[in-house]
């Protein structure tokens, strides 16, 4: 080694490098801490530039982004994408290639490239002139510029080069200034053992929910002995998972990491008003992201009202959801500024104001200045080199932000860095490093390969880069600062129970414990390791949850105990007299008494646990839809409509002869019923279509309804429609089942002789709505689909009609109907009837009416199991479970 007053000059690869070598040499009576200048390469080439340019400065990152947006936004363009991927790509490009003389002679012609990479030289032809323009220079340029006012002069210094690889401008440079240029790696090449003296285990949680609590018995176990310092692939997460159990002992910790800029609060709102602004429809997701954030000056209360009035709106246009997210939120109309306007930047001392006074800790405010100042360059960027608001908001998603913090002011005794980034952990000494999630998965070995590295090798300038001795320069680094003792963790299990297995570095490392490398039996096990390492290890497994969940040895204190919760009962007395509560009707007209309507027995027959979660805690969506409920009430107003309409002009029932008049008024009815659809309000199941797919929904919709018409010409020749949509209002509640009914019919068909025929529409029919199981399935009597039969019995007693049929008539795209029919009538008369499925068999009687007797002790039965808190999840049969908002139930079906 050459002695340290002939080195003049040592670069490493950045900052915190040059500063902990400076900082290790100062510490000791060493020739380096007077004679040598230590700086990185980036701040050796801008010095030189500041003493030798040309009086244009250095871009720095943020600048050449934008300038690479500029240059590929351009009118002319350079036949690329303008996308942030191709702006990083180009930048990697320019590391490797600008100030070469390779590079130099294809962007002067001199030097025919293949024509797949003359895009790629073009475009860094026109970011040149953009930073010339904004009087700056690449800094591949500036080192070129250098090394060409150099040549010919004596080189006066030597230097030694760390850890890095020049790139060709570099070299060129290097080579003008220094007599010579030593390249050293303070990595030996090889993994090694740690150094005499240092307690090596090994760690192995079997799984996720093991490896929280083991690491903070490990690291609160070694940190009572001294100061411990952890790695890990996500060292924020880390850090979360540790902070609570360390605090709770005493033991003060911090975390040196970074943060993606969108993952900041200040970030987060900027990207969801970026998203309500450019989207093509309100964004109902951005609006809760940013209604929902410190920074939008709204209290949990008000956001959550403003989503829900977005929610149940689906005509709410984005204008005016800006609209009144403006008359709301001041901040809303700033960040909206600062995402349309590269030259709003002076709005960010606004929200720095606002990080300071919302409450945040001390890091938590630091993260959000942070935040604020990364945007701020950005904007300044974008301005100097003409880049628009769109590159900054690309760019903005690939920032990251410092978020270290710490439980203490003085230095922590506990520190997680990123497995990465070692040199983070400054220069102290630590007892125990414990290195965490040491397998292939996170510490995967993969070299990048792109169309900039390609074009560097056909150039010839590319630097040789290795992923696995990046990979073992880490690891070996971690190794080194372990004094007293060394933990490697990895997880036996992945999120899937498969198993895992150890990173190519600690394979390395393992290796040089064994006797023999090649013999595979030495580490055939779920270890991995050889016998010699197998003493003290440190395992736990995942069968202790509820330790493993709280980070706390033994069972907690108990303060109080319950019952396991059941879904098959509500079993408190004061619970069950609210299973239903008041009913209020038209007028505030109230039932106190249990009043049910069709429909809802009809839930609860087919599955008590559905008509839980549906009818009484309400789980269906909150959005206003575009859906089969929409449809069945457009559809059930316009065939009611269109009957009103045809009876007073044209004939009581549609037949063969009066077909084209029915089409005519059909016609008539069906643009009238979507045109009133917008006058409605949102909670009035409102069919309102916002797309040109749904647009032809209701297109397809309309056209089933006038195809109806040709069944309707045949359906029940002898009958004619009696009510449409006839209405048993609360203040008129039936008595059945020894409860109050209500509801609404959809239609009453009556004939000459007094007969009636209870008809409910629906867009589509299963075999779940015959009366019978077929043949094949033991002909028995379903239980479920009671609707009409119920409201069979109610026009029976309220009206004195003999009803024969309670049928569900489909509008569908076939000709389909359902449900029962009194052997009387001919089943002809009902086209699309599977007569030996729904004709009554007399079962209970030879009358039609007892089948609705026999139906109506059935459901006394199964009210009076409702009313005493059965609400065991018992589906019928698996289209009971359709709709059902109980996704994880234990009995679901289909």
């Amino acid at each position: 080694m050459k002695e340290a007053a002939q080195v003049l000059t040592v670069l490493f690869p950045d900052s915190a490098q040059a500063l902990a070598f400076r900082r290790r040499h100062a510490a000791s009576d060493d020739p380096y801490s007077f004679a040598a200048s230590v700086a990185s390469v980036g701040s050796w080439v801008a010095d030189a530039w500041s003493l030798e340019g040309d009086g244009r400065r250095i871009a720095s990152r943020a600048q050449r982004v934008m300038a690479l947006y500029a240059a590929l936004d351009s009118s002319d363009g350079a036949g690329l994408p303008c996308t942030f991927g191709m702006v990083r790509l180009l930048v990697r490009l320019a590391d490797e290639a600008l100030g070469s003389d390779e590079f130099e002679d294809a962007l002067r012609g001199d030097r025919q490239v293949p024509s797949r990479f003359e895009p790629l030289v073009e475009a860094l032809r026109r970011y040149e002139r953009v930073l010339a323009v904004a009087s700056l220079v690449d800094a591949g340029r500036a080192c070129r510029i250098m090394a060409e006012r150099a040549s010919g002069l004596p080189a006066a210094d030597e230097a030694v080069v760390y850890d890095v690889v020049l790139t060709a401008a570099q070299e060129k440079l290097a080579a003008s200034c220094f007599r010579s240029v030593e390249s050293r790696s303070s990595f030996g090449g090889r993994i090694a053992k740690p150094k005499e003296g240092v307690d090596l285990r090994f760690a192995f949680p079997s799984g996720r929910y093991a490896e929280p609590y083991l690491l903070a018995d490990t690291v609160m176990g070694y940190a009572s002995k001294g100061s411990v310092l952890i790695t890990a692939r996500d060292p924020l997460a880390r850090y979360e998972s540790l902070v609570e159990p360390l605090e709770r002992a005493g033991i003060p910790c911090g975390v040196s990491a970074r943060r993606a800029f969108r993952d900041t609060h200040f970030g987060r709102a900027y990207f969801a008003v970026h998203s309500i602004m450019h989207g093509f429809e309100a964004d109902k997701a951005s609006c809760a992201d940013f209604l929902l954030n410190p920074f939008s000056g709204l209290s949990s209360a008000e956001a959550y009202d403003f989503d829900a009035r977005l929610r149940c709106d689906r005509l709410m246009t984005r204008e005016a959801c800006l609209d009144a997210l403006r008359t709301r939120s001041r901040s809303f109309e700033y960040f909206e500024d600062l995402v349309d306007s590269a030259d709003a930047d002076a709005l960010l001392g606004y929200f720095e104001d606002r990080s300071r006074a919302l409450g945040f800790d001390e890091p938590t405010v630091s993260e959000q200045l942070a935040a604020i100042g990364a945007l701020r360059d950005l904007m300044a960027a974008a301005r100097c080199v003409g880049a628009d608001a769109r590159a900054v908001v690309e760019a903005a998603d690939a920032l990251r932000v410092d978020a270290s913090r710490a439980t203490c002011a003085e230095e922590p005794c506990v520190m997680v860095v990123d497995a990465r980034r070692i040199e983070s952990a400054g220069d102290r000494v630590w007892n125990t490093v414990v290195m965490c999630d040491m397998d292939n998965v996170s510490f995967p070995v993969k070299n990048a390969d792109d169309a900039a590295s390609a074009f560097a090798k056909e150039l010839g300038v590319a630097r040789p880069r290795y992923a696995l001795d990046d990979m073992r320069r880490a690891f070996a680094a971690a190794v080194g600062r372990a004094h007293d003792a060394l933990v490697i963790e990895r997880r036996l299990n992945d999120e899937e129970a498969g198993p895992t297995y150890p990173a190519a570095t600690v394979e390395e490392f393992v290796d040089c414990f064994r006797a023999d490398p090649t013999d595979a039996d030495e580490v055939d096990n779920r270890y991995t390791l050889p016998p010699c390492l197998m003493e003290g290890l440190i395992e736990r497994g995942e069968e202790l949850l509820q330790e493993n969940a709280s980070l706390r040895e033994g069972n907690p204190e108990c303060a109080a105990r319950v019952d396991a919760p059941t879904i098959a009962r509500i079993e408190s007395e004061s619970a069950k007299r609210s299973i239903m509560l008041p009913r209020i009707g038209k007028g505030g007209f109230i039932v106190n008494e249990p009043c049910f309507s069709a429909s809802q027995i009809e839930s609860y027959l087919e599955c008590p646990q559905k008509w839980f979660a549906l009818r009484r805690l309400r789980l269906d969506d909150i959005e206003e839809g575009f859906g089969a409920v929409e449809m069945g009430d457009f559809s059930h107003g316009a065939l009611e409509e269109f009957y009103r309409r045809f009876q007073a002009g044209v004939a009581a029932k549609v037949d063969e002869s009066t077909l084209e008049q029915a089409r005519a008024v059909m016609d008539e009815v069906l643009v009238e019923q979507r045109a009133s659809q917008f006058d409605r309000k949102p909670s009035s199941n409102r069919l309102v279509p916002v797309s040109v797919f749904e647009e032809r929904e209701v297109d397809d919709l309309c056209d089933r309804l006038k195809r109806f018409l040709d069944r309707e010409a045949c359906l029940l020749p002898d009958f004619s429609p009696y009510a449409f949509e006839y209405e048993i209002p609360v203040h008129e509640a039936f008595d059945y089942a020894g409860c109050k009914l209500v509801g609404k019919i959809d239609r009453i068909d009556v004939d000459a002789r007094g007969r009636a025929v209870i008809i409910d529409y629906k867009s589509s029919l299963s075999p779940d709505y015959d009366l019978y199981e077929p043949e094949s399935k033991g002909s028995a009597m379903k239980q479920g689909k009671v609707q009409t039969l119920i409201y069979a019995q109610a026009v029976r007693r309220l009206l004195g009609f003999e009803v024969v049929g309670a049928l569900y008539v489909g509008y569908g795209r076939l000709p389909k109907v359902s449900g029962a029919l009194s052997c009387d009538i001919e089943p002809a008369h009902v086209p699309g009837l599977r007569a030996e499925t729904c004709v009554y068999r007399g079962d209970f009687g030879p009358h039609f009416h007892d089948l609705l007797d026999a139906t109506e002790s059935r459901i006394a039965e199964a009210l009076q199991r409702l009313m005493a808190g059965m609400i065991a999840p018992i589906p019928l049969a698996s289209g009971a479970c359709s709709y059902c908002p109980e996704i994880s139930c234990p009995q679901r079906r289909g």
